[in-house]
């Protein structure tokens, strides 16, 4: 009896550390390919894209069919690269509030040659759709969900 006990515990012990929920903070950075105005534009048009997608799935292949239909629409030939992997992020502002610097798993996706500005996001927790560009240069734009829901966006 007491082995069935222990290995009832080790179970339960082995799925608790390997469950993760699925509201955990999980950020986003869209690199373009370059700073042009088309590629930039590009960028914006995948954040838009994956703004819905990240609600219905959290499926790295079905986020990269959706970035390369997106790019397929600017005729360009660029390849797409997508993971999930930890990238470090400088502590930012967002009015009296502190967004913690620190690093925390982002969802990358590289377009092309991934030399321009970025785009970067945090899903969770309240600062959903908060985005920032540009993070190194201190050039940082504040775009908010509802603005961009009445803009049609």
């Amino acid at each position: 009896m007491k082995k069935y006990i222990i290995l009832i515990i080790i179970i339960i012990a082995i799925v608790l550390l390997l469950y993760k929920p699925e509201n955990e903070e999980l950020r986003i950075r869209i690199i373009a390919n370059s700073n042009s105005s088309i590629d930039q534009q590009m960028k914006d048009d995948v954040a838009n894209k994956l703004k819905k997608t990240l609600k219905e799935t959290r499926n790295l292949s079905i986020i990269k069919e959706d970035v390369e239909y997106v790019i397929s629409k600017y005729d360009v030939n660029y390849e797409v690269n997508v993971e999930i992997k930890d990238q470090k992020f400088p502590p930012k502002y967002l009015g009296d509030e502190v967004i913690p610097g620190g690093v925390y798993k982002t969802l990358v996706i590289e377009i092309g040659k991934a030399q321009g500005k970025n785009y970067w996001s945090i899903l969770y927790p309240e600062y959903f759709n908060c985005s920032f560009e540009d993070v190194n240069s201190g050039d940082v734009e504040f775009r908010w969900w509802i603005i961009d829901i009445l803009k049609g966006e």
